[in-house]
């Protein structure tokens, strides 16, 4: 997996991390589908919001009312969008591990090894 605070801070450490291990990864793609979900994201959280605001006002309000109904379809689609963008950057993501404080698999299996003797 990619992590994505790297994805966002460092698009090039992704591409050259993985081109070393072998991956073809278009981190440009990644990184524009993040950015699609980070503003799904918060416009969802801005409907929910207005959806709040409104809520209280609907015991005097009957205006309110069918604005509040308006926004639970609109922000059904919009997480509808947001969990298939989510999705959809995952399946792009390779396996590639860009943490750089893990230790390689072989350093691993050597050092299982010579603590069980």
């Amino acid at each position: 997996m990619i992590d994505v605070k790297i994805l966002r801070e460092n698009p090039e450490l992704i591409k050259t991390n993985c081109a070393k291990r072998g991956y073809d990864v278009d981190s440009d793609a990644l990184h524009d589908l993040d950015q699609q979900y980070v503003k799904l994201i918060k416009e969802t959280e801005d409907l929910r919001a207005e959806r709040n605001r409104l809520s209280k006002e609907c015991k005097t309000d009957e205006s309110a009312r069918a604005k509040v109904k308006e926004l639970k379809v609109t922000l059904g689609e919009k997480e509808t969008l947001m969990d298939r963008s989510k999705r959809r950057s995952r399946r792009s993501s390779p396996g590639c591990r860009t943490s750089r404080h893990r230790t390689p698999r072989t350093a691993r299996a050597t050092r299982t090894t010579s603590r069980s003797r």
